[in-house]
């Protein structure tokens, strides 16, 4: 098996096994999913996906009352629905799972490591004077970029083949977000999804001037 279906392996079957863990009565209650991919340590050879989830009942918390449990903790209620259901702030804590981090998935960031030594974008070096990779330059944008597009990739398998709809009991958006603002890139959020399934986030992103 090459090292490409590997990891597209790898991430299928984590993510399923993160929706795996929730509870029946959460499962009916999940309207949204969010693929955040982040870099361990700030190394662009050791991306990292991040799998969260919310419900309608952490919507309703977010609107009703500043005393919520969030991330990064607010003083003010969501200022709208919109903002309560897509804005990643109010989302519940936590991850459903953590894919590729090399102490929590150590299987999965072995095979990201030959993922990108078969695409031949692996470089060695050691740190610049900023300590960033002395590489970084184009090779650390293609492995961005090509990490991003396999998450794109594994959030249309999941919605074509049925899967995350027999997981869930129907289908639901997958969001492509940005960690700095909670708001988004539309165009891999759209590419994530059939057609319309994630139009209100789209909507609301844009809104947002994102």
């Amino acid at each position: 098996m090459s090292a490409f279906r590997k990891l597209r392996d790898h991430l299928q079957h984590q993510v399923l096994g993160g929706l795996a863990t929730l509870a029946a009565t959460e499962i009916n209650d999940v309207y949204a999913l969010a693929f955040l991919v982040d870099n361990q340590d700030d190394d662009p050879r050791r991306p990292v996906l991040t799998v969260r989830h919310n419900t309608r009942a952490q919507v309703r918390i977010a609107l009703s009352t500043a005393d919520k449990t969030v991330d990064e903790p607010v003083d003010e209620p969501a200022d709208s629905p919109a903002d309560a259901r897509w804005n990643l702030a109010y989302w519940l804590p936590g991850e459903l799972v953590v894919i590729a981090d090399s102490a929590r998935d150590p299987t999965g960031a072995a095979l990201r490591e030959a993922w990108i030594r078969a695409l031949g974008l692996w470089y060695e070096g050691g740190l610049d004077a900023e300590g960033h990779p002395a590489a970084i330059g184009l090779l650390a944008l293609e492995i961005e970029g090509c990490f991003n597009e396999e998450c794109v990739r594994l959030a249309r398998a999941l919605h074509s083949t049925g899967t995350l709809e027999g997981a869930l009991g129907r289908p639901v958006p997958i969001l492509i977000p940005e960690w700095e603002h909670g708001s988004g890139t539309a165009g891999q959020t759209l590419a994530a999804n059939p057609a319309g399934l994630a139009r209100e986030y789209i909507d609301w992103t844009r809104g947002q001037g994102h």
